[in-house]
């Protein structure tokens, strides 16, 4: 290709965007994320129903330490800078997503040496591991379709490809575990679904079908962004674990334990957040290129994502306990007052950090997230320490609230610099709202009992009352959530194309 052609958009479809189509896609795309998200994991609870069947706890265990060293190095792999690509006004031409293949694909191999390196010597696990950790470099190649996908706001070829790669693994685990391969059948299953999916993925999106190219003056501009990015989610992780070290210091082993389940049940409705973080920033950055006022929008979003959360979390916080102790045991029990606190913090914290952060990432203000969770840390262990001897597992939850709340001021206050954002009734009454629900069920539960009766009713209750609050004091909010969900179960069978002939009017905004 002539050098001046490489420097010039890969694609005219996210420029002829209107900011109608934006919404409509946006919306569309965080059903999509969320029906993607579900997918996968069934997928994967009943792969891992058959898999651990075949094999012996020794052999996950080998495994799993091979997936967190590969899920370290796919976050870290591209510096953030497929993410600065994203969010940007200008499309990304091919010359910078060439430059982009060509870092991430160097830092995977670095990788892949580096690991084989240090873990070969240590036998069985050193060889699994590397085998696993050999996957990585392959996920360089669709990094520019990736980038091309979510600046256009088109989630479902993606979703497609993740779904049907998961499917490939098990497919591939259980065929090989079954014909004697045992422990490499999962290990070799990483590179297979790596392979399956890139492939799919590129037949998808010819104009993704490129070759590493490096250029330093390409990819430097990019990555004073990507840092601070990924630095944000450094300290996200960091956070975490000096919560899991400050309850087994001075809460002890057991209380880390309880702390742990209660970490996996607060993680279903997590993963509806991250399905809407993924979708806010090219979202945002669509609006902000457009000359939007986008202050407008956040305060329609977060109510919206307020119901949306309180759904969840407040059944869950209500009913933890009692799901608890039928599905675990009893001596499991103690993890829901971890649960509910979480939950609270939940309320108030993803409706601002999805439209907030995700407006600032989209503005390039990357320092000011990053600077939110660095000083959320301190809080998380003001409130721990002191508080694990008294209130134990409860602790740990309770520091969630605190961490919440100093990055919801820092990201208000750094947004209302560049738009007007205010909260107002349409986002406290749905918080309140979630919290009164959960309150509610979590009174009936201890009434009836905690067994499967009190965990259903529970759960019922929690959602009839929030649902019922809502209809009674904010319907139109409630009805617009509504409308937007439809439209975006329409939108996951539609063509982009059929989408903008037959638009459709806004939801009211109440």
């Amino acid at each position: 290709m002539p050098r001046g052609l490489q420097s010039e958009p890969l694609s005219a479809t996210e420029d002829q965007l209107t900011t109608s189509e934006v919404r409509r896609r946006a919306v569309t795309g965080a059903v999509v994320e969320v029906l993607r998200g579900s997918g996968v994991k069934l997928i994967g609870l009943l792969g891992t129903l058959v898999t651990a069947r075949l094999l012996t706890p020794y052999d996950f265990g080998l495994v799993a330490i091979g997936t967190t060293i590969f899920a370290f190095g796919e976050f870290l792999d591209d510096g953030g800078v497929g993410t600065a690509l994203i969010r940007r006004p200008e499309s990304a031409t091919k010359a910078e997503l060439q430059s982009l293949q060509a870092f991430q694909f160097a830092f995977d191999l670095i990788m892949v040496v580096a690991v084989g390196l240090v873990m070969l010597p240590f036998g069985l696990l050193g060889q699994v591991t590397t085998v696993i950790v050999v996957s990585l470099p392959l996920g360089a190649f669709r990094a520019p379709a990736y980038v091309i996908y979510e600046r256009r706001l088109d989630y479902r070829p993606m979703a497609v490809v993740e779904i049907f790669e998961t499917c490939v693994y098990y497919v591939w685990a259980i065929a090989t575990i079954a014909l004697g391969w045992g422990v490499w059948a999962l290990a070799t299953a990483y590179v297979v679904r790596a392979i399956a999916g890139l492939v799919m993925l590129l037949i998808f999106l010819p104009e993704a079908r490129m070759a590493p190219v490096p250029s330093w003056s390409k990819l430097r501009p990019l990555l004073g962004f990507g840092v601070r990015f990924q630095a944000a989610a450094l300290l996200h992780m960091l956070r975490d674990q000096i919560v899991n070290i400050g309850l087994a210091a001075f809460g002890g082993v057991a209380v880390l334990g309880l702390w742990n389940i209660a970490w996996r049940i607060i993680s279903i409705p997590v993963s509806l957040i991250v399905a809407l973080w993924r979708v806010s920033v090219p979202g945002m950055a669509r609006l902000v290129s457009a000359n939007e006022e986008v202050g407008s929008t956040i305060e329609r979003i977060m109510p919206l994502v307020a119901i949306g959360t309180g759904m969840m979390v407040a059944p869950l916080a209500a009913s933890a306990a009692a799901w608890i102790h039928v599905l675990i045991g009893a001596q499991w029990v103690s993890a829901a007052w971890a649960v509910a606190p979480v939950c609270l913090s939940m309320t108030f914290l993803a409706p601002i950090s999805v439209s907030v952060a995700g407006y600032l990432w989209a503005i390039g203000s990357a320092s000011v997230p990053m600077r939110a969770t660095a000083f959320s840390i301190p809080a998380v262990v003001l409130i721990l320490l002191p508080m694990v001897h008294v209130i134990g597992v409860a602790a740990a939850g309770c520091s969630y609230i605190g961490a919440g709340t100093v990055e919801c001021v820092l990201l208000l206050r750094a947004a209302r610099r560049t738009t007007t954002v205010t909260l107002g009734t349409r986002f406290s009454v749905p918080v309140l709202l979630a919290t009164a629900s959960g309150s509610c069920g979590w009174l009936v539960a201890h009434w009836l009992g905690l067994d499967l009766a009190g965990a259903v009713a529970s759960s019922a209750v929690a959602v009839g009352v929030f649902v019922g609050g809502l209809a009674t004091v904010r319907r139109p909010l409630l009805v617009d959530a509504w409308m937007l969900i439809t439209r975006g179960l329409r939108g996951v069978v539609k063509t982009p194309g059929d989408v903008r002939q037959q638009p459709r009017p806004e939801p009211a905004t109440g």
